[in-house]
């Protein structure tokens, strides 16, 4: 496997691993507006903006255990392909560590409409 493909990989998923919790973070606290392109865009997120920061504050600590996640397969994808450059190992980390983190940034999203609808006690 080439090391440029271990480098880019690595790169985007650490990039995506910091970046996921800051959107969050700036949202919630209010220094992110409302919008139709970045930060958790469900129908009770977007439907005023208490609703947009009550449902971010309560993304957050997914987005922080999803952004870990990715983080984590952004480091091991680079050390696997500086290493060993096992093709089976670098994808079972990339899409491993990915995989799990979108789930659990699904989870957060979920978690986020909820709260923003008023269903969930903060």
């Amino acid at each position: 496997m080439p090391m440029w493909t271990a480098v880019l990989v690595g790169a985007v998923l650490l990039g995506a691993g910091g970046l996921t919790p800051y959107v969050v973070a700036r949202a919630a606290n209010g220094r992110l507006a409302r919008n139709r392109w970045v930060g958790v865009r469900t129908p009770g997120t977007l439907a005023s903006d208490g609703a947009w920061r009550s449902g971010h504050a309560a993304a957050r600590p997914w987005a922080l255990a999803a952004g870990a996640l990715m983080a984590l397969a952004g480091l091991a994808s680079l050390v696997i392909g500086a290493a060993s450059g096992s093709p089976g190992m670098f994808a079972l980390a990339v899409v491993g560590g990915a995989a799990l983190g979108s789930v659990v940034l699904v989870a957060g999203a979920v978690r986020a409409d909820a709260a923003a609808r008023g269903d969930v006690k903060r």
